[in-house]
């Protein structure tokens, strides 16, 4: 995806969200406290001005009572299925977000809530897959744990590759990315903290 494709997707994103609230006539604080996303945050996301994590974004799209999958154009987009009250939640009852065109398959297991503060995904990658991201906020560090097969990740201009049971920790503030290396689907733990 080039740079001018993920500033469109990052405008698509905002004029979306934006052109819910004023349609449902929601404050900027109003779907802060009921997205759990700060003000701030809501504004810059409106605006393109930042890369939003997925769970963020599905949280501001729960809050405006959208389908989520209304947010990723020609994706399969969010499926949520949410357990009923029970404390053992299988990863099908977890949000996911299906990429066919990146390969990439993303299971939000982070309690709705911590969007924005701390959240957590397990990400299956086909061969060939790849999960961009342009910088989240300020301070934002992502934390990748393999837990099958070979991945690269890039980090500005530094790239890693790790095999399975490597971890790497890195600043989520700049360009970066996560792809499958070799011929295998690879899974990794992906864990996501702002400051």
């Amino acid at each position: 995806m080039s740079t001018n494709d993920k500033i469109a997707e990052l405008v698509h994103f905002g004029k979306t969200i934006r052109a819910s609230r004023k349609s449902k006539r929601i404050t900027l604080e109003e779907l802060a406290r009921e997205s759990g996303v700060s003000k701030s945050v809501l504004s810059q996301v409106e605006r393109g001005a930042t890369n939003p994590t997925l769970s963020t974004l599905w949280n501001i799209a729960k809050a405006l009572s959208m389908d989520p999958a209304e947010l990723f154009e020609g994706d399969r987009g969010i499926r949520s299925r949410m357990a009923g009250g029970a404390d053992l939640i299988s990863v099908a009852q977890n949000p996911v977000i299906e990429n066919s065109k990146c390969k990439y398959h993303l299971v939000i297991l982070n309690e709705p809530q911590f969007a924005g503060i701390t959240e957590l995904y397990h990400l299956t990658l086909k061969p060939g897959g790849i999960l961009e991201s342009n910088p989240h906020e300020r301070g934002a560090k992502e934390q990748v744990t393999v837990l099958k097969g070979n991945i690269e990740v890039r980090c500005g201009d530094e790239k890693m590759r790790l095999a399975t049971g490597q971890t790497v920790r890195y600043a989520a503030d700049i360009a970066h990315s996560i792809s499958a290396a070799g011929k295998k689907a690879s899974e990794v733990l992906l864990f996501v903290t702002f400051s």
